[in-house]
């Protein structure tokens, strides 16, 4: 949250295209040939780039097309995230920028996730460095794979919300944590200070990602989880209409129909 997504952080790069062509990507700069077909793309496309495309800062899923709009190319922020699938890059430009002197971990534990999504937008005035949530699926998954002390104790909930405060004074964030937790309207909390403490919950979000994909069986979890994942999104649905795909779906009784990029 405080350093922007990867793409604002990116400015330049050079990719090896599948002919094997090496091109340089710089803002500004000529656009080599090779290119060009690209750029018709955001072209031919531009109404429906500019309606669907770059309407919300997390919408980084698939393909970053609003970066082929005329008003504001950028190439090299296009392939950011694009993993491979259309150049391999060998040499990127980025922004640094410096760590905080101190960092707190606040930990919210909620009924559900989408009852902590709803506190998400109030927490969001407390300027974190991080927030991110996990379920009960994921620890439950990372017991199961890893053995019980692999999950830290949590505060009471089935959703938890993660919520990393930065600052150069521990005392400030401190007294800056205990206001997130009076505005979070979690049934519990936690306040962690210790860095290596604070490590070991952040490992349950990035194993347990990769973990979930599959139960604490071995199989699939996607199958189990349906249900559970339609009564999430109903739910959320009727919540954040606005933000929801599935609005659509359970108004119309079918999927949106997705429109064809030329």
């Amino acid at each position: 949250l405080a350093y922007g997504r990867t793409s604002d952080n990116v400015n330049s790069l050079t990719v090896a295209l599948a002919s094997g062509r090496i091109v340089d990507l710089r803002p500004g700069d000529p656009v080599d040939a090779a290119l060009h077909p690209v750029l018709d793309i955001g072209k031919n496309n531009a109404d429906l780039i500019t309606r669907e495309f770059g309407r919300f800062p997390r919408q980084v899923s698939g393909y970053a097309m609003e970066q082929l709009l005329t008003s504001h190319t950028n190439l090299a922020r296009f392939l950011v995230g694009s993993e491979g699938t259309l150049a391999v890059i060998v040499r990127a430009e980025v922004d640094l920028v410096a760590a905080p002197t101190h960092t707190v971990l606040v930990v919210l534990g909620y009924s559900d996730m989408p009852t902590a999504a709803d506190a998400v937008p109030t927490l969001l005035s407390h300027r974190p460095v991080a927030c991110e949530g996990i379920d009960s699926r994921i620890t439950d998954v990372v017991r199961a794979r890893r053995g019980n002390d692999a999950v830290p104790h949590l505060p009471q909930g089935a959703g938890w919300l993660f919520v990393e405060l930065g600052g150069d004074s521990l005392p400030e964030l401190i007294d800056r944590a205990n206001g997130v937790i009076g505005d979070s309207g979690a049934l519990d909390s936690l306040v962690v200070t210790d860095s290596s403490h604070a490590g070991a919950l952040w490992r349950i979000r990035e194993d347990g990602a990769g973990l979930s994909a599959r139960n604490a069986h071995g199989k699939p979890a996607y199958a189990e989880d349906l249900p559970r994942f339609f009564a999430y999104a109903i739910k959320v649905s009727t919540r954040y209409v606005e933000l929801s795909p599935l609005t659509h779906l359970l108004q119309d009784g079918a999927p949106p129909a997705r429109h064809a990029i030329r």
